[in-house]
C-alpha cells in the first residue's frame, strides 16, 4: 500500500502540473517552484526540482509561438527574452534552444557583437549536462563540423542534419560560423527547407572572413528559388552569378541552366497570355490502361492489353513471355512541361499468373527500368532501376522508383521490364511530380533518424 502523499508533495505536485499545462483564463496559477510558498525542497530529488523540469513544456510552446513571429523581429526578441527571463530556473535543453534562437534573430539582423553575447547566455542554460560543453571540446566541435561535412558530400543528408542539430545545441554561436551555415544552407536546400536555406545561405554574405563561400552561396540562392519554383529570382541570382564569379559561372556550366529557366518562363507568359496558365506545368499522369479513357494511356511496344480482371478497371497489360526465357518489353509515352531537374515518383502495379523458375545459366531477375529522354537535342536522359524478385505470388503488388528530370521540358517516358519469363499483368502505371521536402519526409519515415 502507497504511503499517503504529504500535503506539501501534493502542493507542489499541483504547481507543476498547472505550470506544465500553462494558464487557463480565471484561473490563477498555483505558486512556482522556488518560490516561498514551495516548501519542499529544492533538491535534486524534490518536488520543486521536479516542477522546474516539467515546465520544459511552457517552454516549447512559448518557443513555438516566437517560431510562428520569425518574420517580426522584434516580436519574436520579445517571446524569447520573456521565454529566459520567466523560466531562468528550468532544466531543460528546450530553453538553451530559445536562447541560441534569440541569438539567431541578432545575427541575421547583422548585430554579430549582441549576437554573440546572446549565444554565450545561451551556453550556461540547459542543465548541468550542456551547461559546460560549449567552453570546452574545442577539437571535438571542428570535429563535427568536417564529419558533417563529409556526411554532405556522401549525400548523407539525415546523418549530416543530425550532427548539425547537435552542434546547434551543444556550442550555441554556430550561427556565425560560416562553415557551419553553409552546410546547414545546402542540408536544407537538398530536403526542401528552401526558406531555411535562404536564411543561412544570406547569413554567409554578412561573415566578410567567409567570402571564400560567396560563390556557392550565391548558386545556392539562385538553385534554392529555382526548386521553389520563383524562376524570376532564380534567373536574377543566376546573372548575380555570372556577373560577380564568373569561372564558376562557367564550371558548373550554367548557361544551360539559365538558358532553360528562360525557357520555362516563355512558356508559363504564353500559357498565362491563353488564359490557361494551368497546362504549362506538368501535374502527374495515371491510366488504368483502359480503353475508354479519356486521356491516350501510351504505347505498350511489345505487349498486348487484355480483358482481365486487373486491379483498375477490366483491363491489364499482358506480359506473355512463355516459351521464352528472358524476354524484354516496353512502355513509353511523351511528357510535357516537366520540371528540369525535378522529382517524380513512378509506379506501377504487377501481378505473377505463371513465372516458372528461369534455367540456373540465366538465373537473372526481373527488372524495371524507368527512362526520361529529352525529346531535343542533345536528348540528355535520367534512369532509375529496380530488381525485382518473385515476391507477388499470383497477388497484386506495386513498385515504385525516385526519378529525376533531365535538364528538358519534353520528354519521352519509357518503362522497360526486363527478363521476364512466363505470363504477367501490368496496370495502373502512375508517374507523379514530388517535391524535396516530401522525398526527404519519405526517407526519414523509412530509414529513421539517421546518426553517424
Amino acid at each position: 500500500m502507497q504511503p499517503a502523499e504529504s500535503l506539501a508533495a501534493a502542493r507542489c505536485r499541483r504547481a507543476a502540473l498547472a505550470f506544465a499545462e500553462g494558464p487557463r483564463p480565471g484561473v490563477p496559477l498555483p505558486a512556482l517552484p522556488g518560490s516561498p510558498r514551495c516548501p519542499d525542497g529544492d533538491g535534486p530529488g524534490g518536488r520543486c526540482a521536479q516542477a522546474r523540469r516539467i515546465g520544459a513544456f511552457g517552454v516549447r510552446q512559448d518557443a513555438g509561438s516566437a517560431g510562428a513571429h520569425f518574420k517580426d523581429a522584434a516580436a519574436a526578441s520579445k517571446i524569447y527574452k520573456a521565454i529566459l527571463d520567466e523560466n531562468s530556473r528550468v532544466e531543460h535543453p528546450n530553453l538553451r534552444l530559445a536562447g541560441v534562437r534569440w541569438g539567431d534573430l541578432f545575427a541575421e539582423a547583422g548585430d554579430l557583437v549582441k549576437a554573440s553575447e546572446t549565444y554565450a547566455i545561451a551556453a550556461t542554460l540547459g542543465g548541468d549536462k550542456l551547461a559546460g560543453i560549449s567552453v570546452t571540446d574545442t577539437a571535438t566541435r571542428g570535429a563535427l563540423l568536417r564529419i558533417a561535412e563529409q556526411k554532405l558530400k556522401a549525400g548523407d543528408i539525415g546523418a549530416c542534419r543530425y550532427l548539425l542539430e547537435k552542434l546547434e545545441l551543444e556550442y550555441p554561436g554556430r550561427r556565425i560560423d560560416g562553415l557551419y551555415c553553409f552546410l546547414r544552407a545546402e542540408s536544407d536546400r537538398i530536403a526542401g527547407r528552401y526558406e531555411d536555406a535562404l536564411r543561412y545561405y544570406e547569413m554567409i554574405f554578412k561573415l566578410p572572413q567567409w567570402a571564400g563561400y560567396r560563390d556557392k552561396a550565391t548558386y545556392g540562392l539562385a538553385d534554392s528559388y529555382l526548386r521553389m519554383g520563383d524562376l524570376q529570382k532564380a534567373q536574377k541570382w543566376f546573372a548575380n552569378l555570372k556577373e560577380a564569379f564568373p569561372k564558376f559561372y562557367e564550371s558548373q556550366k550554367l548557361a544551360e541552366t539559365d538558358k532553360l529557366v528562360e525557357e520555362r518562363l516563355e512558356r508559363i507568359r504564353a500559357a498565362k497570355a491563353k488564359g490557361d496558365l494551368g497546362n504549362a506545368f506538368f501535374r502527374g499522369f495515371t491510366t488504368g490502361l483502359e480503353p475508354g479513357e479519356s486521356a491516350w494511356f501510351g504505347n505498350p511496344v511489345d505487349f498486348a492489353v487484355v480483358r482481365a480482371p486487373a486491379i483498375d478497371g477490366s483491363h491489364a497489360g499482358l506480359l506473355d513471355a512463355f516459351p521464352r526465357e528472358l524476354v524484354a518489353f516496353e512502355y513509353n509515352r511523351p511528357l510535357k512541361d516537366l520540371t528540369p531537374g525535378g522529382t517524380y515518383w513512378v509506379e506501377v502495379w504487377y501481378q505473377d499468373l505463371v513465372r516458372p523458375v528461369p534455367p540456373i545459366p540465366h538465373a537473372h531477375l526481373f527488372s524495371v527500368q524507368a527512362h526520361l529522354v529529352g525529346e531535343a537535342l542533345p536528348k540528355p536522359s535520367t534512369l532509375v532501376g529496380l530488381a525485382m524478385p518473385r515476391n507477388s505470388h499470383h497477388q497484386w503488388h506495386k513498385f515504385g522508383m525516385k526519378l529525376k528530370a533531365p535538364a528538358a521540358q519534353d520528354c519521352l517516358f519509357k518503362l522497360l521490364l526486363q527478363n521476364a519469363n512466363g505470363f504477367q499483368l501490368i496496370d495502373r502505371m502512375s508517374i507523379l511530380p514530388v517535391t524535396d521536402r516530401q522525398v526527404d519526409s519519405l526517407m526519414t519515415f523509412l530509414e529513421g533518424q539517421k546518426t553517424p
